[in-house]
């Protein structure tokens, strides 16, 4: 489509340039914006009961994790290290989930922190039809950036606790 053009044509430009760098992520989220752990908080705590697609697996990748490992990746390319060369790289948390798992870890959290409950129900992608396409493994190969000395990639789960703390402080102000 459209948007998977012009991010490819945008990709290719910078990589065009000498020290041009791409780092490609996905599944971002965080307690700022519009993101599935901000839905699914606000949209559990409507309807006590949810069904997520259990079929689609990615890395859950909180946004300050990319930004850290941004600039661990600038630090070691103006350091001169060989293993920051320019290029693309891949940068997710580590680990990986499905919807459903990343929805059953944030109302884990919810319920810990307010004794709200949301049943959850899995889904197969064909019982939530959308009109974009969905990859089925969207995992990223993140052993190249894996090589930036001082890059430390957390588990999936690590940011969810604090995330879920910040979005219903939030909410409460």
């Amino acid at each position: 489509g459209v948007y998977g053009m012009s991010k490819h044509m945008g990709e290719k430009a910078v990589l065009s340039c000498p020290h041009g760098t791409v780092i490609r992520t996905a599944w971002v989220y965080s307690d700022q914006g519009h993101n599935f752990l901000k839905t699914m908080l606000r949209v559990g705590k409507d309807r006590k009961h949810l069904k997520v697609v259990d079929d689609q697996i990615g890395t859950p990748t909180h946004a300050s994790d990319i930004a850290q490992g941004a600039l661990s990746l600038l630090k070691a390319q103006l350091a001169g290290k060989a293993t920051a060369s320019p290029g693309l790289y891949h940068y997710t948390a580590k680990g990986q989930t499905s919807w459903h798992g990343f929805a059953a870890e944030i109302f884990q959290v919810l319920k810990h922190q307010t004794s709200i409950e949301v049943k959850l129900e899995a889904i197969s992608t064909a019982e939530y039809p959308t009109p974009a396409t969905r990859p089925q493994f969207s995992v990223l190969d993140c052993r190249k950036i894996d090589q930036i000395e001082g890059l430390i990639r957390p588990d999936w789960q690590a940011p969810i606790e604090a995330t879920v703390a910040s979005v219903l402080k939030g909410e409460a102000s």
